[in-house]
């Protein structure tokens, strides 16, 4: 899949000086990307574990190959570090909401242990 024509993708690749890939089959797309955009930086967002959303181990083993290839790899839990070759990038950068732009209070959480 990921060596069949994509111009389009190519194209947006080569005009780019950053590139975001999301955890999922992007993976397998690095070594493509690398090659249309070698000056360009890239990050990777592990929002999931690909074991967690089933991806197949052909995209992990991707992710493994390239990890190095990444400037920064962001990971919302520092659980996430341990899918990563030793000697990545990674920065933890948990999800958030700040209140005071978003007006919330702080409440007691409508979910029972063990929820």
């Amino acid at each position: 899949y990921a060596a069949t024509p994509q111009p389009v993708l190519d194209q947006w690749a080569r005009e780019a000086d950053l590139i975001v890939l999301e955890s999922g089959m992007a993976p397998i797309f690095m070594a493509r990307l690398r090659a249309c955009a070698p000056r360009a930086r890239f990050v990777y967002v592990a929002s999931d574990a690909l074991e967690t959303i089933g991806c197949d181990a052909a995209v992990e083993r991707a992710l493994a190959r390239h990890a190095d290839a990444f400037d920064v790899i962001a990971l919302p839990s520092p659980l996430l570090a341990r899918d990563f070759p030793p000697g990545s990038r990674l920065a933890h950068i948990p999800h958030g909401l700040d209140e005071r732009v978003l007006g919330a209070r702080a409440a007691p959480s409508p979910y029972g242990p063990g929820a």
